[in-house]
């Protein structure tokens, strides 16, 4: 029936089948009918192929993303994941697709492992083996848990890469040369997550560097050509990456996500980076615990916990261990240089991993304190480093396995032993990772059916205009994790089905505006001022809100706010209803600003100072409505300036490092102040709020006597100075951690693991309380005040010491809405702290907060901290943010705001006309970024109308200003009709897609030259 040949070559490629037969069983085994798996950290280009394709293409201003941001990725390098996915969904459901692309990519790793090691040992059955290895071990098996394509993808083309590299240096020709250019192609999705593509350059240059020291003039020309082809294939993305890397890297490091997750993350790393943890695979993935579909706090990985505690997962993984290390150990002993390059991976890949072993520790320790986006980048050492860890781990494994066979053979009597000895390593691999093969190989929660009233909701927003910007609501935390009632949980998947910007929490760590605008849209929701909740839709130009009631807030349900949001939303006439489908509401905002594609004009701006980095209330904006701020601009000087709010912001949710304002203790009272410019000296001081009663002594033992404090303002040319008392009475409370009984006991929020202690320690000016936790949270200190009135702000005083470890984690919880109010932590140096917080007013009906002190220790490390005296005093804080300075007899003009005519096809590209010679700022409400240039001219021509000509035959328009603190405006001179505005970024990405079309066409030639002669 079948020919000699289709024998011969199923024979020689049993082992190729038995890996597909393999990953055919775990899709069997894992694949539920019907199902989606999304969630987590997901790509979905399936859901809107063109949007992903513009957006890979064009990918260096990302528009979609709230009010946009420069890629502090590489979202270009996505583009050819997109093809692939969309080649899929030709033949196969939508829901289907991902499945089929990540056990493709696990499938393909394997089979890469298998050509690599049967290159590198020569045997059959040890390189079947390392592939087994590198698709079933625990490492593989946490990479793909909760997938993301990115590591899927990197999981894949690794080995390919490695032998691909390798051919080429070896043989030097031209096809593998080809070769190695087509795999680094495949391999670019690789890069969405710039730090994976550097663990792959490690292995590039583990195994160039060795080839240069064994021949240098052999190899340097072919050593070249490789950097070339891997450079310049990527340079569409690595380009315009690295000259993002000044702005986003601090960007990334200053936003409150990382600010709250970094260190622990990493410490949770630490947790695992033990020798034998190591060694067998056990990664901080195993640790992480999240809300189950019963609304409490477990394992994402429970299974997999349990079951490697079991002599079947610890037997195997023991012995697999020893023939790695022997493996290793040959390729040492022997002096196998072919295996070099993958010893030096190994060894680069363990010294990131084992970040808890003696001397590494410390090492680690040394990079991330002196480089601080280093730090940042790699805070996830085990998703980086271990799947070449895995990689170089597959290849010992086969040659110590290859040793034992050998063995095996050489002193077995029995026939047929390495037959007996491959079933036996095979059942070892069976039981070793049994889970996967029970339906465990990804996380049940991701296994979804989503509700078509989500897709409805997409198909509603096809049919709108693409360049207006949503808004979704409930957002209950400052967390970017989402968690719907149908079961999803993960950063988002709305975002990649429609078109239009999508303002979500998803974001923030690469944007300070769209942080901001959570702060901002947070304070005016949940103080519930109706009227700073519709300026805020106004100030970032929003058209849109979707209104998701499936969303859930596990920790607290009722901090989502439904019944509050849905009431101002009816109340006002701002917004109405468009589309309801199911449990989703489109609402359409009414704008007064007639923005166009992004873009209007506006006249009279008045320049507002100082321009603040972080708030959740402008008042300036409340005031004057659209405004340009002071120093963004050159030409304006302190005279131009219309008005000057010395304590616009008084927010303290991040770091004490990011406070804009001081505050002096006096002992009975505060004093807040401010230097301006001298050249305010003559200016008046504005007191808004002046009558406004915020400060109140009520008598504790007689209410109905008060008295009403008015804060002692003065100007003295150079300083504004705010002094008030600290008011005795109801509305204060000063708190000794040492006395107080309720926080007397350890307590320990983390009921699972862990110790927690409490000591009073004598220090020379008195005593302390210090919290003492090992693997555990020590949430003892909590003081719960349930008299104070929302309707006023507050200043609360922490004195504080970090001893050991984590500093506290400080949070406010807000008694009626049952969430954080302020989250941050406290400073981590070692001498003693005070550290000044400000509750902002908040709902007028409401009572009651909560100060939390959590001290919190990950691992087997002690967190000690001290606490010494917290208090919260009244604070004039509608008066404070209201006051503003101004030229004394200032008028100000009209605001005229106007639409213009405005063409944007591309994300970075805008061609404004104006109706009539015009003068005034022009807007364009994106986030503000230096790399915005607007040209004035006509760049039409008569045979195309290409607008990335500007720059050559316009003229810039050097006035370049931050509007409302957050978006671009353009100071227009006179007679101004042709406005084209470009994103200059973006020109790195075309160079680089010249760059590699060009070095293709350079490989390709000579081989079509050679076919046709």
């Amino acid at each position: 029936m079948y020919s000699a040949q289709t024998r011969t070559f199923f024979c020689r490629n049993i082992p190729i089948f038995i890996l597909l037969g393999v990953i055919l069983i775990l899709f069997w085994q894992n694949y539920e009918f019907g199902t989606w798996l999304i969630g987590w950290d997901s790509l979905h280009p399936e859901l809107n192929f063109k949007a992903a394709i513009e957006r890979s293409l064009f990918s260096v201003w990302q528009e979609y993303r709230g009010v946009g941001l420069f890629d502090g990725m590489a979202h270009g390098a996505n583009i050819l994941h997109t093809i692939v996915v969309y080649v899929l969904s030709i033949v196969l459901p939508d829901s289907l697709v991902r499945y089929v692309f990540l056990f493709g990519m696990h499938f393909l790793g394997g089979l890469g492992i298998y050509a690599l090691t049967k290159k590198l040992l020569k045997n059959t059955y040890s390189s079947f083996f390392a592939a087994l290895f590198y698709l079933l071990s625990l490492s593989t098996i946490q990479m793909f848990y909760t997938p993301f394509e990115v590591f899927a993808v990197h999981f894949a083309f690794l080995p390919w890469l490695a032998l691909g590299l390798t051919n080429y240096l070896t043989l030097g020709t031209f096809r593998s040369l080809l070769f190695f250019a087509v795999l680094v192609l495949l391999s670019l999705p690789q890069a969405f997550v710039p730090t994976v593509f550097v663990v792959f350059l490690l292995m590039f240059f583990s195994i160039v560097f060795l080839k240069l020291i064994d021949n240098f003039n052999f190899y340097w020309k072919r050593v070249l050509l490789a950097a070339g082809v891997v450079f310049v294939l990527n340079s569409y993305w690595l380009l315009p990456y690295v000259s993002g890397l000044p702005s986003n890297g601090q960007t990334i490091i200053d936003a409150k996500i990382n600010q709250m997750s970094s260190r622990d993350v990493r410490l949770q790393n630490n947790s695992r980076g033990g020798l034998f943890d190591v060694l067998t695979f056990k990664g901080s993935v195993l640790d992480v615990q999240e809300f189950g579909k019963d609304g409490k706090v477990a394992y994402v990985m429970q299974e997999w916990r349990q079951h490697i505690k079991n002599p079947v997962f610890l037997i195997p993984a023991i012995l697999f261990m020893v023939a790695t290390l022997l493996g290793l150990f040959m390729a040492l002993f022997f002096k196998e240089t072919a295996l070099y390059p993958f010893i030096a991976s190994y060894i680069f890949a363990f010294v990131f991993l084992a970040n808890d072993v003696i001397l590494l520790e410390q090492l680690n320790n040394f990079l991330r304190s002196s480089v601080p986006f280093l730090s940042e980048a790699f805070r996830f050492s085990f998703t980086k480093f271990i799947t070449l860890f895995t990689l170089s781990s597959a290849i010992f494994f086969g040659r110590g396995l290859s040793l034992l066979f050998n063995l095996f053979v050489k002193y077995a009597k029995v026939k047929l032993v390495l037959l007996e000895a491959s079933l036996f390593v095979g059942i070892l691999f069976f039981f070793y990772s049994l889970p996967a093969f029970s339906g465990s190989f990804f996380y049940d929660s991701l296994r979804l059916k989503v509700p078509q009233e989500q897709f409805g909701a997409v198909k509603f927003f096809q049919n709108q205009n693409h360049n207006e910007r949503v808004a979704t609501l409930p957002q209950p935390t400052f967390w970017s994790w989402r968690f719907n009632d149908w079961g999803y949980r993960g950063s988002g998947f709305f975002w990649q089905a429609i078109d239009q910007p999508l303002l979500d929490r998803a974001f923030d760590p690469w944007s300070k505006g769209n942080e901001n605008y959570y702060w901002e849209l947070s304070y005016a929701l949940y103080s519930e001022n109706s009227q700073l909740f519709e300026k805020v839709f106004e100030k970032y130009q929003i058209k849109w809100l979707v209104l998701d009631r499936s969303t859930i807030n596990p920790p607290s349900p009722k901090a989502l706010y439904l019944d509050e949001l849905e009431s101002v939303l009816s109340n006002s006439e701002k917004f109405t209803l468009e589309g309801e489908f199911g449990k989703v509401k489109v609402y359409k905002v009414h704008l007064q600003t007639p923005i166009n594609n992004y873009v209007f004009l506006a006249n009279n701006l008045p320049f507002i100072g100082p321009e603040t980095k972080w708030n959740n209330n402008d008042r300036s904006y409340s005031d004057n409505g659209n405004y340009i701020n002071q120093a963004q601009s050159s030409n304006v000087k302190t005279q131009n300036l219309s008005a000057y709010y010395p304590f616009r912001s008084l927010f303290t949710n991040k770091t004490q490092e990011d406070l804009e304002f001081t505050v002096e203790d006096l002992g009975d009272s505060y004093l807040l102040r401010k230097t301006v410019p001298a050249a305010m000296s003559d200016w008046k001081l504005d007191l808004q709020e002046l009558g406004l009663i915020e400060l109140v002594w009520i008598d504790l033992n007689d209410m109905t006597k008060f008295q009403v404090i008015v804060p002692d303002i003065t100007f003295n040319g150079r300083e504004v100075l705010v002094k008030f008392p600290k008011i005795a009475g109801l509305f204060r409370s000063e708190i000794n951690p040492v006395t107080d009984k309720v926080s007397k006991r350890a307590k320990n929020c983390n009921s699972t693991r862990g110790l927690v202690k409490n000591q009073i320690i004598k220090e020379e000016d008195g005593l302390a309380k210090r919290l003492i936790a090992k693997d555990a949270n020590n949430c003892s200190a909590a003081y719960y005040l349930e008299n104070l009135p929302h309707g006023t702000g507050y200043l609360v005083g922490v004195e504080s010491r970090n001893v050991k470890g984590k500093s506290l984690m400080f949070w406010i919880e807000n008694s009626n809405t049952r969430k954080s109010d302020l989250e941050t932590y406290l400073p981590d140096k070692k001498g003693w702290q005070t550290s000044y917080f400000v509750q902002p007013p908040m709902e007028k009906d409401g009572a009651g907060y909560a100060l939390h002190f959590d001290n919190i220790s990950i691992g087997a490390d002690q967190t000690i901290n001290d606490l010494r005296k917290v208090s919260i005093y009244p604070f004039p804080y509608k008066l404070l943010t209201s006051m503003y300075l101004h030229p004394k007899d200032l008028v100000l003009p009209q605001q005229e705001i106007s639409t213009v005519e405005t063409e944007h096809k591309t994300p970075d590209v805008y061609r404004v006309t104006l109706a009539t010679p015009s003068t005034g700022t022009l807007v364009l409400s994106q986030a503000y970024h230096d790399g915005w240039k607007a040209y004035r001219g006509n760049f039409q021509f008569s045979i195309f109308n290409f607008q990335y000509l500007a720059p050559i035959f316009g003229r810039e328009i050097k006035e370049h200003v931050k509007v409302n603190n957050w978006e671009n405006g353009w100071q227009l001179p006179e007679n101004t009709t042709r406005v084209t505005i470009l994103f200059l970024p973006q020109y790195l990405q075309f160079l680089g897609y010249f760059l590699a079309i060009g070095s293709i066409i350079a490989l390709l030639v000579p081989s079509v030259r050679r076919r046709i002669s």
